[in-house]
């Protein structure tokens, strides 16, 4: 008798039942690893997609051996064994896994060879089998595969067996998942009151300091707009922006939001959670559509797997054995998953945003996920593997002085804590150079500043932007605490804080190390036993730790409590502090022994949790730990330690910069983008300038790269920049210094949104009289006639597309262009005649044109009209208007037009195309491109858009189909009838 009073024949047809379970098992799982499989595709072709080339036969024979001509023909698994299941799943493991980090997936593999050769053992001799120790040896094999595979795919915490847990995921209940799927129907209004408490009591609260000084994060919710970054649908134009509102007007499964530190990416997702669960006032468009929200905190370590989140949120529904048949029927509805912090994500986290692609890319569900810059590429790489189509945004700053303000008063009204100092704090902000406010485009600089101001007022108006946010928040916290204790300044007590502070920096250090933004109650307990210095009483202890550190706030009712610093650019700005007080302490030390001297220290803890591999492999061949995981750690060493000790920075420079490469540091827009957080750093400027020397044309998009470009300057001069963008984004004290340090060529365009066509930016243009620019295109509004002559005193053979929001006299940029643009509002009925200049032929575009003014249209292109009376082409806004009387008008004034403004055959424009006509002398020949051996007839059908029509050549008005402009031509010839035509759009 085996164990238990078991017949060995018992346990064999158990295990005869285990093993006809496993290859089900095995196909599960196959499915799972072959997501984006196409159904029509043979395996062979699709292992041979994986891996990027196709495999020459003799290559694919040894690979898969008998396996080999099944797996070439077969698209699905119902018809393969064993041997083909195991062969198809090693080669299908190895290739999506082989980027993995650790030795896991080689390990599992071996697992599974050495099952399926006991397994082949087994069944080739029954009786042996049922007289040997074999029976016992395949039965603890088998178990450790599954239970391994069942770790890695699912991990269980409920203590039962493996195979009841597998058997659950296979078997699965569809008479509840129906029951379940009804219950979660939106209508229930019940369950959602439920989750929606479970949702607000984690999210709603925003603490920096304390319970105390607390307010409702989305109260201070701004309004930003989106930039769309990258994407994979070419319907969306990249650089496009749109209003946070929209984010989900697109149909791609994963939005990503991108944001640098205390943008406001929480933020923006806890607004949305709020919005679903309060129905029908939702702002989001689309929001609505979907059933069900799942939200879940990337730096979370209490969920191992999808069905763990789900029984998070709906706990009420499923205890541990119904948690996959909730889950079954949460994914047969419409769902968004709502993922905080890619940036923070774990190894038990990554898991689940992969079994989230997995589980749920066949049906409408989407996922809003959001990450700092330099871990987009991971989650790109990701998503790319798994043929997920995405988005990216990026948040735009908080850039406008009003908004800024408007944050503010937000902040100060939801504030526990909210006084008439509030008001004092708003003016001091206002008061602030315009440089040193470009430090606080992002909302949690804002709130930051409200504390500034609260504890040290006076310092405020000495700050210079060099200095950085970071610099002063050690200080700040510093200051908080001192408050706290209410205790008066003495030298011990200066000495006992700032050696608490120390051991915390320690910890915020260890805790980068490992990838760890939340961490355990017996993890805050060591750090706590770690502050009791000789003279700290316990009260003390609390006081100190509980201004940087707070609980962690989860959806689960009853889950384990955990802590974390009050945000994570406290705990980045606090190991910073330390590695900066350890430099002055071991000026002989070198950096990376002071940086991993952390991290050895807690190996030595047998208590600590091992170190995450999320992010990479702990080890390195330079140094023991990675630094990618401290990467803005990094960089506000570098600002402090440059700020504090100039030459021993100069000393330690080297070590510096090998670290930040080690951090991810590497090319050049990392190097410019470090500029961001280290401004005023002239060896990091450096740096970035050099290594972009090689680049003919620097293009600065974002109102946050004109002061690294403006600092990259000083040490290299490409042959041209383009700069687009907004003139709200274009801060103007930055716009100054790249002006004053840039010699050569400058492409200048500033858009602005529907509706604020006409706002001028006359600001932007005076500082170009004292530069050393030269304007190569210029795209703007202008009011004022300084604006014009500094304009005119750099432009050179420039594109000039000029917006006046007041009649202005352009003649002073005769001369200085190839091509002018010229758009304007009706000109008033009193106007003078402001000609503009004759060569090249100015175009003209006239806004607001509709019935009651088809006057005001005829008089205002007559004042604008050049000496010759010549235009390149006129333009008019789209209108229900009838205009042939007023082109009617406009002939008869003597007005004309050159060309059609239409793209003739590519290849065959000449240079005479372009020559200046003699005023007052127009040939019919003049106006069309000759082609060598072909009739002037012939040359005007053959165009880009299509064969030419006679009327090309005669006075006529075209209605654009797409922009609904209207373009007049006037020839000398004036038919009877004025042809009205409908033409594509002119793409340049």
């Amino acid at each position: 008798m085996a164990e238990g009073g078991r017949s060995k024949k018992y346990e064999y047809y158990e295990m005869v039942s285990d093993l006809y379970v496993n290859p089900r098992y095995l196909r599960s799982i196959i499915e799972k690893e072959s997501t984006n499989k196409k159904d029509n595709e043979t395996y062979r072709e699709y292992v041979e997609r994986l891996r990027g080339r196709k495999f020459e036969d003799e290559e694919w024979e040894n690979s898969c051996g008998i396996s080999s001509k099944i797996l070439e023909t077969e698209v699905n698994t119902d018809q393969l064994d064993v041997t083909h299941l195991i062969c198809l799943f090693e080669n299908i493991f190895k290739e999506v896994h082989k980027d993995d980090v650790g030795d896991f997936p080689s390990n599992l593999l071996e697992k599974l060879r050495d099952v399926k050769i006991k397994r082949d053992r087994f069944f080739d001799n029954t009786a042996a089998a049922e007289d040997s120790i074999n029976l016992g040896t395949l039965k603890t094999a088998l178990s450790e595969v599954l239970k391994d595979v069942e770790n890695f795919y699912s991990p269980l915490d409920d203590g039962q067996g493996q195979n009841q847990n597998y058997e659950r995921r296979i078997f699965l209940d569809e008479e509840r998942i129906k029951n379940f799927h009804s219950m979660l129907d939106p209508s229930n209004q019940q369950l959602r009151e439920n989750i929606k408490n479970l949702v607000e009591n984690a999210i709603l609260q925003e603490e920096l300091t304390s319970e105390r000084d607390t307010v409702n994060s989305c109260a201070v919710f701004h309004g930003f707009d989106l930039l769309v970054k990258e994407r994979n649908d070419e319907r969306v134009p990249e650089n496009t922006k749109i209003a946070n509102e929209k984010i989900l007007e697109n149909s791609v499964k994963f939005v990503v939001v991108e944001g640098i530190a205390g943008s406001g990416k929480t933020t923006f997702l806890k607004n949305i959670i709020l919005q679903f669960f309060n129905r029908p006032h939702t702002i989001v468009e689309n929001l609505d559509h979907f059933d069900q929200l799942i939200l879940f905190d990337l730096r979370e370590r209490t969920a191992k797997t999808l069905s763990d989140v789900v029984k998070q949120l709906f706990g009420d529904l499923c205890g541990e054995q119904e948690k996959e048949n909730v889950l079954e029927a949460i994914l047969r509805r419409k769902v968004i998953f709502v993922l905080d912090s890619f940036d923070d994500v774990n190894t038990d986290s990554y898991k689940i945003v992969k079994e989230i692609i997995a589980r749920s890319w066949r049906t409408g569900s989407r996922v809003l996920i959001t990450t700092r810059p330099h871990c987009k590429e991971r989650l790109k790489k990701l998503l790319s593997k798994n043929d997920v189509s995405s988005i990216v945004y990026g948040i735009n700053p908080i850039s406008k002085l009003e908004d800024q303000v408007e944050f503010l008063k937000m902040y100060e009204n939801s504030s526990n804590e909210a006084n008439q100092a509030g008001v004092a704090m708003i003016e001091k902000f206002k008061s602030l150079e315009p440089e040193v406010r470009t430090l606080f485009t992002e909302p949690v600089n804002l709130m930051l500043f409200r504390l500034f101001h609260l504890h040290f007022p006076e310092k405020i108006l000495s700050w210079h932007k060099s200095m950085g946010i970071a610099y002063f928040i050690f200080g700040l916290y510093r200051k908080i605490a001192v408050s706290k204790l209410q205790t008066p300044n003495s030298p011990e007590g200066e000495n006992m804080l700032d050696e608490m502070f120390k051991i915390i920096g320690r910890v915020a250090l260890e805790l980068l190390h490992d990838n760890f933004v939340t961490f355990s109650e017996d993890k805050y307990q060591e750090i706590k036993t770690s502050c009791r210095i000789q003279g700290v009483n316990e009260e003390a202890e609390n006081i100190i730790l509980g201004v940087v550190l707070k609980k962690h706030r989860t959806v689960a009712e009853n889950a384990p409590q955990f802590f974390e610093f009050r945000h994570k650019i406290i705990q980045e700005t606090f190991a910073a502090h330390y590695i900066v007080e350890r430099i002055f302490d071991e000026q002989y030390s070198p950096l990376n022994s002071i940086i991993d001297k952390v991290a050895r220290e807690t190996r030595l803890n047998p208590d600590y949790p091992l170190a995450d591999a999320s992010h990479g492999n702990r080890t390195s061949s330079k140094h023991r730990f990675p630094r990618n995981l401290l990467r803005e750690t990094l960089q506000y060493v570098v600002l402090e330690l440059n700020r504090r000790s100039p030459s021993r920075f100069q000393q330690r420079w080297p070590e510096l910069q090998e670290a930040l490469r080690d951090a991810g540091i590497e090319n050049a827009f990392d190097w410019q983008d470090c500029l961001r957080l280290c401004a005023g750093v002239k060896l990091v400027a450096e740096i970035a300038a050099l290594k972009r020397k090689d680049e003919d044309t620097w293009f600065v998009n974002k109102g946050l790269e004109v002061a690294a470009i403006a600092a990259m300057l000083q040490y290299v001069q490409p042959k041209s920049i383009h700069l687009t963008m907004r003139s709200e984004d274009l801060d103007l004290t930055q716009w100054k210094k790249l002006v004053r340090r840039r010699k050569g060529d400058i492409l200048l365009v500033l858009n602005e949104h529907e509706g604020d066509e006409y706002k001028t930016h006359d600001d932007l243009l005076q500082p170009l009289n004292e530069s050393k620019i030269r304007i190569v295109r210029f795209d703007g509004c202008v009011s004022h006639p300084d604006s014009v002559t500094a304009l005119a005193s750099k432009a050179h053979e420039a594109e000039i597309n000029i917006r006046m929001a007041d009649p202005l006299d352009l003649r002073a940029l005769s001369g200085k262009y190839k091509k002018l643009n010229v758009r304007t509002r009706q000109l008033p009925s009193d106007a003078t005649p402001m000609p503009l200049p004759d060569t090249p032929a100015p175009s003209l575009q006239v806004d607001g044109a509709d019935e009651r003014f088809k006057g005001a249209v005829a008089h205002t292109i007559t004042l604008l009209a050049p000496q010759n009376k010549r235009f390149l082409t006129l333009k008019l806004q789209p209108s229900k208007v009838e205009w042939r009387s007023t082109l009617r008008e406009l002939h008869a004034l003597g007005i004309r037009t050159e060309e059609d403004d239409r793209t003739r055959v590519p290849g065959i424009r000449t240079e005479e195309d372009d020559r200046t006509r003699v005023p007052g002398i127009t040939t019919e020949e003049d106006d069309r491109t000759r082609v060598p051996g072909i009739r002037t007839e012939e040359v005007d059908r053959t165009q880009a858009h299509g064969p030419r029509t006679q009327e090309g050549d005669r006075t006529r008005l075209e209605e654009t189909k797409l922009s609904g402009l209207i373009n007049i031509y006037i020839r000398e010839e004036l038919p009877e009838k004025v042809e009205v035509i409908k033409v594509e759009d002119k793409h340049d």
